[in-house]
């Protein structure tokens, strides 16, 4: 590797280049996309000899971005610049994306509202159907994301399981409907339980969060033994 990083700093001296910068995206540990920002056309082998020496550090890239946090994607981008007069070959920044979540949620009771309150004939309906299963509560779970969204088919109780009715499916995204696009980009999941004189909605949002790091990781001709 050494003499190939030799090759590249007399090469891009050639061309009378002092500095130049690239950028790569990975995935899963592979090159997705490399570009080197040079104006004239670059040779092939000092490309590949680039992309060789990213390969060679792209563990310990992902250590120091994606790696820290509990959950990221395997995708990422690495910045960095070339200084062949100073014999340099440095990655300068990561660029990469975290995933979490963060819960929300309502509660109602049924003694909140009056009678002529759509909200109270709701909780008529919820108080029929647990009457019809013969259970104190009941569990129904949703999930949506990127445009897609859905609540489950099956509810759950105490004693088992069945298929909700359509009346408290109805409900069901009536209540969502107060949290505006619990169904579209990064999506949410979550339950709604119903009691008899009460309804709790179980929310969680799914987040997602940018990250830009500076990093300096110095690579030099004394970097490589051979």
């Amino acid at each position: 590797m050494k003499n190939k990083l030799r090759i590249l700093f007399k090469y891009l001296k050639g061309m009378g280049i002092d500095k130049t910068t690239f950028r790569v995206e990975l995935d899963n540990g592979r090159i997705e996309w490399f570009e080197l920002n040079i104006e004239d056309n670059v040779s092939s082998t000092i490309e590949n000899i680039v992309e060789e020496i990213i390969e060679v550090y792209q563990d310990k890239l992902y250590e120091l971005g994606p790696g820290t946090l509990d959950s990221s994607d395997d995708y990422f981008s690495v910045d960095g610049e070339i200084l062949p007069n100073e014999g340099k070959f440095i990655f300068t920044e990561i660029n990469y994306q975290g995933y979490g979540t963060e819960d929300s949620g309502t509660y109602y009771d049924k003694y909140d509202y009056e009678e002529d309150d759509s909200m109270y004939d709701t909780f008529i309906e919820v108080g029929k159907f647990l009457d019809e299963i013969k259970a104190t509560s009941a569990t129904v779970g949703y999930s949506g994301g990127g445009d897609n969204g859905a609540v489950d088919n099956n509810y759950e109780s105490e004693n088992g399981s069945g298929m909700i009715p359509t009346n408290i499916e109805n409900i069901c995204y009536d209540l969502l409907s107060e949290y505006g696009g619990w169904e579209i980009n990064e999506g949410s999941q979550g339950n709604i339980v119903f009691i008899k004189d009460e309804i709790e909605v179980n929310h969680e949002w799914n987040t997602q969060e940018d990250y830009n790091e500076e990093i300096n990781i110095v690579i030099t001709l004394d970097t490589f033994s051979e």
